[in-house]
């Protein structure tokens, strides 16, 4: 009768240098692909945590100057910067053009002429936000795009100040102060039909100032339409 013997294989035998080696590369591959992505969308998440923060600052602190004054002094951009300055935390006060990046882009990627040029009465947070007050209308008479009335001022913010990406959308958004009856309210652009919207292929002013609206209430993922 004859017997079969068989060897075991050791199951523990070590991988070669080879397979090692390759390995190694393929993991290298994927994350080369995928580490940046993943960092961007972090950062994207990250702005628009810090914008939805930053409104609500604008949201309080509107509140705080009606709570304790009645009233915010529209008489010129410095006396309005004066006032939200005793309710928020100013590291440094200076024109916008002064404080900002040289560099602006609208949504869509092309490159905005405007902010590197503007010289209102602006701000540098301690927490690295760029803030630029400008008043529209000392009585609150203004109208933008034809049917939000009792538009006082707007604010601009950059919620990381200097850093990238100094874009419409991004990190840079516009805010309305308004009064409706007596009552100082605060929109953000794109909102109550005041003509300005958010596209994916923005180019302009127009469809970029609205992204505020769009991811105040959007994730950052979201494409605008």
């Amino acid at each position: 009768m004859y017997q079969l013997h068989y060897k075991q294989r050791n199951c523990l035998e070590a991988f070669t240098l080879a397979e090692v080696l390759v390995v190694l590369l393929v993991i290298g591959i994927i994350s080369a692909f995928t580490i940046p992505s993943l960092i961007y969308r972090y950062d994207e998440k990250q702005l628009n945590t810090r914008w939805k923060k930053e409104f609500n600052v604008a949201v309080d602190a509107v509140k705080k100057l009606e709570a304790n004054k009645n009233f915010i002094d529209l008489t010129s951009d410095a006396t309005m910067r004066n006032d939200f300055k005793t309710v928020m935390h100013f590291l440094r006060e200076s024109t916008w053009n002064s404080l900002s990046a040289s560099t602006y882009y609208y949504y869509g990627g092309s490159s905005a002429p405007d902010p590197p040029t503007w010289v209102e009465e602006s701000a540098l947070m301690m927490n690295g936000s760029l803030w630029r007050f400008n008043v529209l209308s000392a009585g609150c008479n203004a109208t933008v795009g034809g049917t939000l009335n009792n538009i006082c001022a707007e604010l601009t913010v950059d919620v990381n100040g200097t850093k990238g990406p100094n874009k419409y959308g991004k990190d840079l958004y516009f805010i309305h102060i308004a009064k409706v009856n007596s009552n100082y309210v605060v929109y953000p652009y794109g909102s109550n039909n005041d003509g300005q919207s958010c596209s994916d292929t923005s180019n302009a002013v127009a469809t970029s100032r609205g992204c505020s609206t769009f991811f105040l209430i959007n994730d950052p993922s979201t494409t605008p339409p």
